[in-house]
């Protein structure tokens, strides 16, 4: 560790300046300098430059702890985040994935260097008093600083947990109607073992007091929302009925309120059952809890350095929209489908994870390291956070002329991040989405048709399954029609994704400009919508489940065309669609539902109906539905003279497909089809 003293803490000299100039933006919210010659720096640094001094330090530090001889002579000078620190790539050989990344930061409030930025230090126990006292700081500023996190009298769930001893002494299942009051609520993932609920047999005993086996993410739980000053606290297994399919029905339609009017949802985001608990444990490398660098000051103070290995703290599943695979086993609440609006919609919330404190609301990111803290509103330059863009879309405060960032371009980006997720029962698809269609319907999106919105439906009879993760299978029994994609049982790494670019009705047509492929519009030919029956299963959830008889008929430019079925000429099964000695293949949305064991080739007819048109760069490229003859999906029988989804032909065509298309629908005519 060294020790320096400076009378002029401004004095830079011209290696360390220019740095400033050799500034290249980045992927996301990444910006990185070039490479740096490590002898250059030393002899600036032993010519008295004393920023040069401290990168030396930095960069000495690593090599200190290395396991590795082999040091390159360069390193990378980098910012990582908006307001994030600044971070080194140390070289260790000539092998990248050898390479070390570093944060740098001072605990102190000053620094004679701006590109260094404050920092905390992390590790240890998160549930000691120091971490929930600084979840209690966050919340209070939020509370009191954060205009887009304001909430006026929150009313209580129908049922809450009271933490105020009861005269047995323990916590109590009591009613919330009729009243105000600050709540906590808990995500969590249920997993295996099935956690403490409240059924009709046991909710007598439970409003008298909770018993003593609660799990230990209860147990936290309670501790966090006792830590915070707050007596109620809302968990799902304990505060809905779980036997009881009315109450059950109501309250998870419920969802949206209960997360956005509660002062802080707590998230267990680490554990993937309720024995792991909220609290962790994780110690800091010995290097990293002491300075490797100390600044004196002309006024005789110390300003301490710290360093921060990258792979000590993830940022990357708080900053993007996906979730990453490679975090599941360290964030497996972040892989489950019903933590996701639970996440969206709540005001504030603080995630566990096994390596700091995280902390997301309406207005910014904050984090225990303070890597992440900044504001939503400047989050990244070239990508918005899903937060955000949610927040802009209820407040109705976006002005993107962006398609898909408008009300429904927003939702089929969600969508994709949805449909990735892990849900235990098939039948929850829509319910655990239910929340957030509300939270839309109140923005004025209009009515919701199982996943989809009738204002926007020929855009969102669009989506399609990712073709390279492997043929997938509608769900038994029946959850939803063939136009909606909720009947997917969608496997690993399977989603749904939409068209970036909208569908334009009425300017569909099958008129061609040999020159360019560009469509003429004819509103004879357009696509329209004729009828819709799609009805809740439920009074208590209206956008949860649906009854099944659930159906869409649309007027589309048709052609019929024969279909194969081909297992083997491609990586994965697909459809070939053959007319006029052409052919075309496409992926079917539920491949496994057409496959038999006892045949290479399966032939059947299909028709094809043109919904609508991409618009990509100077080319237009056809959007079309192909539809098959009823035959019954999810144990329902077939519906005579109606048609199910096939799957859609949309932005995985190419200009040749595009072409064999068009040519083909010169033969089409205007019919009504019933897809169900």
């Amino acid at each position: 560790m060294s020790v320096i003293e400076n009378q002029d803490i401004e004095r830079r000299c011209k290696m360390c300046n220019r740095l400033g100039g050799q500034l290249k933006e980045g992927r996301g919210p990444y910006l990185q300098y070039s490479n740096i010659s490590l002898p250059d720096t030393k002899v600036a640094a032993e010519s008295g430059c004393k920023f040069c001094s401290f990168l030396v330090s930095a960069v000495t530090q690593v090599h200190r702890h290395s396991d590795t001889p082999n040091v390159e002579d360069t390193f990378t000078y980098a910012y990582e985040g908006i307001s994030g620190p600044m971070t080194l790539r140390v070289g260790r050989g000539h092998n990248y994935a050898q390479d070390t990344d570093i944060h740098l930061y001072t605990t102190s409030g000053s620094c004679p260097w701006p590109e260094i930025k404050i920092g905390r230090l992390t590790g240890g126990y998160s549930g000691s008093p120091e971490k929930l006292s600084l979840i209690k700081r966050w919340a209070e500023e939020c509370c009191e600083n954060h205009s887009d996190c304001h909430q006026d009298k929150t009313p209580l769930p129908t049922r809450i947990i009271d933490l105020e001893p009861s005269p047995e002494g323990t916590p109590r299942l009591v009613s919330g109607r009729a009243q105000s009051a600050r709540y906590c609520a808990l995500s969590h993932c249920w997993g295996s073992s099935q956690p403490v609920r409240t059924t009709k047999l046991n909710i007598t005993r439970m409003e008298s007091r909770l018993p003593t086996t609660l799990s230990k993410t209860f147990q936290d739980a309670i501790t966090i929302t006792r830590a915070l000053s707050i007596r109620y606290l809302w968990i799902d297994s304990l505060c809905i009925i779980q036997d009881d399919k009315q109450d059950w029905e109501k309250e998870s339609g419920q969802m949206a309120s209960i997360y956005e009017n509660a002062y802080l949802v707590i998230s267990a985001a680490h554990a993937s059952d309720g024995s792991k608990g909220c609290f962790s444990n994780h110690p800091a490398p010995e290097e990293t809890l002491r300075p490797f660098h100390n600044h004196k000051t002309p006024d005789g103070s110390i300003i301490p350095f710290y360093l921060r290995y990258k792979t000590q703290i993830s940022h990357e599943p708080f900053e993007s929209h996906y979730p990453f695979y490679t975090y599941k086993a360290v964030l497996p609440l972040h892989y489950r489908a019903w933590a996701l609006q639970e996440r969206i919609l709540a005001t504030r919330i603080v995630h566990f994870t096994t390596e700091e404190l995280v902390w997301e609301c309406h207005t910014g990111l904050m984090c225990e390291c303070m890597g992440m803290d900044y504001s939503i509103s400047i989050s990244y330059p070239n990508q918005k956070l899903l937060k955000q863009l949610w927040r802009e879309l209820i407040r109705g405060d976006s002005h993107d002329p962006d398609p898909r960032y408008d009300h429904f371009g927003i939702w089929q980006l969600m969508l994709t991040t949805y449909s990735r997720l892990d849900i235990t029962e098939p039948s929850d698809r829509l319910p655990a989405l239910s929340g957030l269609a509300k939270k839309m319907q109140a923005a004025g999106a209009g009515n919701y048709l199982a996943g989809l919105w009738k204002n926007n439906l020929l855009r969102d009879l669009l989506w399609s399954v990712n073709p390279y993760a492997g043929p997938t299978r509608r769900a038994d029994p029946w959850q939803s029609p063939s136009w909606s994609w909720a009947g997917l049982q969608l496997g690993r790494r399977q989603y749904i994704s939409h068209s970036d670019s909208s569908v334009a009705p009425g300017r569909e047509t099958i008129r061609v400009n040999s020159d360019n492929l560009m469509l003429a519009a004819d509103k004879k030919m357009a696509t329209t919508v004729k009828e819709i029956d799609c009805k809740a299963a439920s009074k208590n959830d209206k956008t949860g489940r649906i009854s099944q008889g659930a159906s869409l008929t649309i007027s589309a430019p048709t052609i019929s065309i024969s279909a194969i079925i081909e297992l083997k000429r491609y990586r994965y099964p697909v459809v070939e669609l053959h007319k006029s000695g052409r052919a075309l293949q496409f992926g079917a949305d539920c491949m496994l539902d057409f496959l038999s064991n006892d045949n290479d080739k399966r032939t059947f007819k299909v028709v094809c109906a043109w919904i609508g048109t991409l618009c990509y760069n100077s080319i237009i490229l056809p959007q079309i539905l192909v539809l098959r003859a009823s035959s019954g999906i999810g144990g329902v029988a077939a519906t005579p003279g109606a048609y199910e989804r096939v799957g859609v032909i949309s932005s995985y065509v190419d200009y040749g497909d595009a072409e064999t298309l068009v040519e083909w629908f010169r033969e089409a005519e205007l019919r009504e089809v019933k897809i169900v």
